[in-house]
């Protein structure tokens, strides 16, 4: 993991949109939205840096976004 100031800025966001989607995933009862959220805190840990955490991170909102409204779930 890189403690540059764009790396920590880029984990503190895409960390904040785990943390939405993790509490709307809770009350809601939305599995997808819950597990996006618990892969959006595990993507901060492990990207080795800004781009590669950004992009995991809209892999996954994509994802989301396509399980929701094709899949129906």
């Amino acid at each position: 993991m890189d403690f540059s100031p764009a790396s920590i800025f880029t984990s503190l966001i895409v960390s904040g949109v785990g943390y939405v989607l993790f509490s709307y995933g809770r009350t809601a009862k939305r599995v997808p939205h819950l597990l996006t959220g618990i892969c959006l805190f595990l993507a901060t840990y492990l990207a080795p840096g800004p781009l590669s955490c950004l992009g995991s991170a809209a892999a996954l909102l994509g994802l989301l976004w396509f399980s929701v409204k094709r899949l129906d779930l």
